[in-house]
């Protein structure tokens, strides 16, 4: 194999320095004080199928068109699930495919539908949860379990709750040994010159348990302080399967350990469309149903209100079974949602998760869109920004999108992305009115940060060096470098010498070539019963 690639969801120097330096992680260690690291810009906002997909195309948001977990429907306001299909740009393993170069990948989110490649592949998160065809070639997942003697898991069953704390730690670790086994075997029988292995469970300790870690964090008990090692032992025995398997590679194998974002404490969500509502900038319909609901929402009866009270169930510890598409509806049946806004007098509308992704109601974008390009246009942006630097004791990141994305699918990207103090609190723009207060609460007690993770060891790279700058848009065009592939004139990321030994960056003719779209033979998309499925599943993580 000439590059392995560790790919660490969510995966933090802030907390994995620390126990680096006490001893606690021997092979992380290796690769950082061998080799070469630094931390790893992610995407605007910092959410995971952007990551991903931008580290595997190498292009930013504005062009391979995916910036959170959803888009919008057309011709609708309201919101799909993403998938491969959402984005038409070749990756890694379709560039190397046509460079007749086996390689593969495990667990890797948003490759579903799966595409046919020269190697192997087992698709990720936004996989629907009864799907029989996340991998390929056919006959995979049989030999698979066959030859690690387990049922190969997509996802973990558990969440946080504070009476399940050890089912959870049992779920989460059973199906990181899974994945661990998974690709032992892969790499003992198959031939792939390049592959990537994609690790979840640490990103959902991170979001889930933060606070049982974090002595300082407001949600901290001592009732949970037996799990307040969790997360480290998660680490742990992920920095054990990775010895196991460089031992497996050879320790002359380059590899790379990275992720898509980092990491830190969260706190509350801040309700962006509750201050479009309360600041006219979005307007309700003056209809009988509409008032009902809002008498609801001004009462405080609202769908955080009852999320609140399920948490705290014995059943709130479990992945919900209750078909999501038809809880969703009754939802909108019930409370406040975009279903009741009156989009003729709206201007502005907010969704997304992290951070807020907020649109102009624009006319010839938008269903029934008022305002005009142009003028009106930049001055509500202006107008906006503004108004949000203004509110009392919120640092708003405003981002306008002419500045963050590039490309022919900048047109479907939100006008302005904000973050609110450095991630720390959510500003979640949803799709409903979840509560009647701006700041609530949040349910996460950790959430993404813009700075992941980059260490590469292995005699094509550079020793002992620390470098600075480096984005998850770099990474693909450096892969193929390391692969002696052309790289696509079409990635945003640049060649990053200082991360290459000296003698074989200057033995490298770099070659560039135009790999045009991905045109695949007919593949089918999500059905309404995925679509509900990977909904659930998404909401069960508390992404929409």
């Amino acid at each position: 194999m000439k590059l392995f690639v560790f790919a660490v969801d969510g995966a933090t120097f802030d907390i994995l320095l620390p126990w680096i330096e006490k001893g606690y992680l021997p092979n992380f260690a290796k690769a950082y004080k061998r080799g070469v690291h630094g931390e790893l810009t992610s995407t605007i906002p910092p959410v995971s199928p952007n990551a991903w997909v931008s580290f595997f195309t190498g292009k930013n948001c504005g062009k391979h068109g995916v910036i959170d977990f959803t888009y919008r429907n057309k011709d609708s306001y309201m919101k799909k699930p993403v998938s491969s299909l959402t984005y038409s740009d070749k990756t890694l393993w379709d560039i190397l495919t046509e460079n007749n170069i086996e390689s593969g990948y495990l667990n890797m989110p948003l490759t579903y539908p799966v595409r046919k490649i020269k190697g192997c592949a087992v698709s990720g998160l936004l996989t629907p949860q009864d799907a029989n065809d996340y991998y390929y070639p056919q006959n995979l997942m049989g030999e698979i379990e066959k030859g690690i003697g387990k049922k190969y898991r997509l996802y973990n069953k558990e969440i946080y709750h504070p009476n399940r704390l050890q089912e959870l730690k049992n779920d989460i670790f059973d199906t990181l040994d899974i994945r661990l086994k998974t690709t032992e075997y892969i790499i003992k029988n198959k031939s792939a010159e390049f592959f990537v292995s994609h690790f979840f469970g640490g990103d959902r300790l991170q979001h889930e348990t933060w606070h049982i870690m974090d002595k300082d964090h407001p949600r901290h008990s001592l009732k949970e302080e037996g799990f307040s090692d969790m997360i480290l032992e998660y680490y742990k025995k992920l920095d054990q399967g990775i010895g196991n398997i460089l031992k497996i590679l050879g320790h002359d194998t380059p590899y790379i350990i990275m992720s898509d974002h980092g990491f830190g404490p969260a706190y509350n969500y801040y309700f962006v469309n509750n201050f479009l509502l309360k600041n006219g900038y979005l307007t309700l319909k003056n209809n009988p149903v509409t008032k009902i609901k809002k008498s609801l929402y001004n009462s405080k009866l609202t769908p955080y209100t009852l999320y609140n009270l399920f948490k705290k169930t014995k059943l709130g510890g479990k992945r919900l079974s209750f078909d999501v598409g038809k809880r969703y509806r009754l939802m909108r049946k019930i409370f406040l949602s975009f279903d009741d806004v009156d989009w003729s007098k709206t201007k502005l509308y907010a969704t997304g998760n992290k951070a807020a992704q907020i649109f102009v109601n624009l006319k010839g974008r938008e269903p029934e869109g008022i305002v005009s390009p142009g003028f009106e246009y930049r001055k509500l942006i202006d107008d906006l920004t503004e108004e949000l630097k203004e509110i009392k004791n919120l640092d708003f990141q405003i981002y306008k999108k002419q500045d963050i994305f590039s490309g022919d699918r900048t047109k479907d990207m939100p006008d302005i992305v904000c973050s609110i103090n450095d991630y720390e609190i959510q500003s979640l723009g949803s799709a409903d009115f979840i509560s009647k207060k701006n700041l609530r609460p949040s349910f996460d007690s950790g959430d993404h940060r813009l700075n992941g993770i980059f260490m590469a060891s292995g005699d094509i790279f550079a020793k002992n060096k620390k470098i600075k700058g480096l984005n998850i848009l770099d990474l693909a065009p450096n892969i193929l470098l390391a692969m002696n592939c052309p790289i696509d004139n079409n990635m945003d990321g640049g060649i990053k010498n200082e991360i290459f030994d000296a003698d074989f960056f200057s033995a490298q003719k770099p070659e560039f070539k135009n790999y045009g779209k991905y045109n695949p033979a007919p593949i089918k998309a999500y059905n309404a019963r995925e679509e509900d499925l990977i909904k659930k599943h998404l909401n069960d993580l508390g992404y929409i």
